[in-house]
């Protein structure tokens, strides 16, 4: 009985609300086609004000209107009578939202505006209220009843002026001819921004692109794959056009991308998560110790992970040897310990992570000399700086690294560390 109490008192909250909305189109009418037709010739910014609830609206609709193409600033009526009457200027055109429209802190910006001549426009409830006498234009939101429980908490009256902000914002879209290029120029942050960048705008081009010729040896695509720091290279026949893609990870070897993404789906089918992590390092380091070198290291490694999660079991093998039969055997070892499972797979994540390091591989950065005469000048630049000291040890060391992650629906993600 008070569950079916709260769905009643939900669905009467949307049905007030939704009857409060439709007399909004007693509003549309010459009147709002003239503040309309007002507002695309504002030379400088709207600003926007009042307090209370409608304070919080009039911010709303302020940021609304700045992100879709008429720039706008919303102040505090109450901070305006307190010196933000400062960031009006005469090219503005000043919203004063007040329900009522009789609050006493709207009068700092009304008697402002009408000194300075600042063409103002009042949103209000009532016709005959002081901020509709004293406004040069106002809208007159229609009287509904509110959705609070006791009639008096501003609920339907806010819904109507929001969404009457809308049809403004909306309205000067439509006239200026607001585009999607316009909006994703001011609203590059974020999953929405995100979803409006071009791949022109963050693609490679030119001689940035790592690209051999068809007839190239197998060392100049190893050194182009190094160069640009990529993971894979472009092969190019005589007309320029790609006719091949090699990856870091797939040279030297039998297996294809292709038949990576064969095995990766066919051992993730009936998995919640998983991937396939290829992974190649380098590591060097150089200690000097008294003027001379002491130690010197230099690893590489290559090799892969393969990973499997259904419910409570994680499976997972890897190996130093990337070939077709090395993850063939990964793959039989993985689905041999998921029997019976059945998961559903995970969609692959959105691309969000920023890049942190530069595309600078720093072993191959500068030559082995450099980097000896860089220690030598840091043990000659200490022993100067004091001559009780004796000894000095220093020391440089440098990590390369390259990944791919391979999900289940062969989408693939790249790094350089």
């Amino acid at each position: 009985m008070e569950n079916k109490l709260i769905v009643k008192t939900a669905n009467d909250v949307l049905k007030t609300e939704l009857n409060g909305i439709q007399k909004l189109s007693k509003v549309l009418n010459s009147n709002f086609s003239n503040i309309i037709n007002k507002l695309l010739k504002v030379r400088g910014r709207v600003i926007f004000t009042g307090i209370g609830k409608s304070g919080h609206i009039a911010k709303k609709i302020s940021s609304t209107m700045s992100s879709t193409g008429t720039p706008s600033q919303f102040c505090h009526s109450t901070e305006m009578s307190h010196g933000d009457l400062g960031i009006i200027s005469k090219n503005d055109i000043v919203i004063i939202i007040s329900n009522s429209g009789n609050s006493i802190e709207l009068e700092g910006v009304v008697n402002f505006c009408k000194k300075h001549k600042i063409f103002s426009i009042g949103i209000s409830s009532a016709k005959n209220s002081n901020l509709s006498k004293s406004v040069n234009m106002s809208l007159i939101v229609p009287s509904a009843d509110e959705a609070c429980a006791i009639g008096l908490a501003p609920t339907t009256s806010t819904t109507m002026t929001l969404v009457l902000g809308d049809i403004i914002c909306v309205s000067l879209m439509k006239k200026k001819k607001f585009s999607t290029k316009e909006y994703r120029n001011i609203h590059p942050g974020g999953s929405l921004g995100e979803s409006l960048i071009q791949v022109k705008k963050i693609m490679h081009t030119g001689k940035k692109l790592p690209l051999i010729d068809e007839n190239a040896s197998m060392k100049d695509a190893v050194l182009e794959i190094t160069k640009k720091s990529f993971g894979h290279v472009g092969v190019i026949n005589k007309a320029k056009k790609i006719i091949g893609i090699m990856s870091t990870f797939f040279k030297d070897t039998d297996l294809t991308r292709q038949e990576a993404d064969r095995l990766v789906s066919e051992t993730l089918k009936n998995c919640d998560d998983g991937e396939l992590f290829f992974e190649s390092s380098k590591n060097e380091s150089f200690v000097l110790d008294d003027n001379k070198i002491k130690n010197t290291s230099y690893d590489t490694s290559l090799g892969y992970g393969l990973r499997a999660v259904t419910d409570d079991v994680t499976a997972y093998s890897h190996s130093n040897e990337i070939s077709k039969k090395s993850l063939t055997e990964a793959s039989k070892s993985l689905l041999s310990s998921l029997k019976n499972k059945n998961g559903k797979i995970s969609t692959s994540p959105q691309r969000s992570n920023s890049k942190m390091y530069s595309d600078v591989n720093p072993i191959e950065a500068k030559p082995f000399g450099e980097k000896v005469s860089i220690l030598k000048n840091v043990d000659e630049y200490l022993r100067k700086k004091d001559s009780l000291i004796k000894q000095v040890s220093a020391s440089i060391s440098g990590e390369y690294q390259e990944i791919e992650i391979i999900k289940s629906d062969s989408q693939s993600f790249q790094d350089i560390r």
